[in-house]
């Protein structure tokens, strides 16, 4: 598995409301709004041990990189990436991409 891995999506929440969802749901990643040059406002989560999360919000679609450290093996790669498919994104209300819209 890449030490860096995206999935797509599709949110009804803003990137201020995602970072209030997060923070309540799951409260041990540490989750804030962020603004960058290319990338306008997105969504930053970062855990105690390294791994970085960034939702940008696209106007089609929506999309989760998380970044892992390069002393994560994919075992403890693939068990993160769980975690999110069953805490982080349903706690922002994503859904299923249409076919054809992400990258």
């Amino acid at each position: 598995m890449k030490d860096i891995v995206a999935k797509s999506f599709k949110s009804p929440l803003s990137v201020d409301e995602m970072v209030k969802a997060l923070q309540t749901n799951v409260p041990e990643v540490s989750w804030g709004g962020r603004e960058s040059e290319y990338d306008d406002l997105y969504v930053l989560g970062r855990t105690a041990d390294g791994v970085k999360i960034r939702i940008l919000n696209y106007e089609a679609y929506d999309e989760l990189e998380v970044y892992f450290p390069s002393r994560y093996f994919d075992e403890r790669k693939k068990a993160f990436m769980a975690r999110i498919d069953a805490e982080v994104l349903p706690a922002i209300g994503a859904t299923e991409v249409p076919h054809g819209i992400a990258t």
